[in-house]
C-alpha cells in the first residue's frame, strides 16, 4: 500500500491518536503515488469534513437576514435515563 516504511510503522499509531481524540477525527493520508493531484485531494478531503460553512436565514420578527456559520455548528444530542435525543439546526432560525 505505501511504500515508506516509517509510514507503515507510524500509521497505526496516528490511528490510535485519532482514536483517543474522539469525535470525527480522522488520519488522511495521500494517495500513493505521492504526487501534486495526490496531496491536493487529501486537502480537498480536509476542506470539505472540516471548513463547510453553513447558510441559514435568521428571523425576528418581521426582520431577516441570511447568515453564514463558520465552522457550522454540530449536531447536539442529549442523554437522559429515559431516552436519547438529538438536536437538529434547520436552515431557518426563529429569535424568540
Amino acid at each position: 500500500m505505501f511504500a515508506d516504511p516509517s509510514l507503515q510503522t507510524g500509521l497505526p499509531l496516528y490511528q490510535r491518536l485519532a482514536d483517543l481524540a474522539g469525535g470525527d477525527s480522522i488520519v488522511l493520508v495521500p494517495e500513493s503515488p505521492l504526487s501534486k493531484h495526490s496531496i491536493m485531494t487529501c486537502f480537498q478531503k480536509l476542506a470539505e469534513a472540516n471548513y463547510v460553512s453553513f447558510q441559514g436565514y435568521l428571523k425576528c420578527g418581521h426582520l431577516g437576514s441570511r447568515i453564514l456559520l463558520s465552522p457550522a455548528p454540530m449536531v447536539m444530542t442529549l442523554m437522559t435515563n429515559i431516552m436519547k435525543a438529538y438536536a437538529i439546526l434547520h436552515t431557518r432560525l426563529p429569535v424568540i
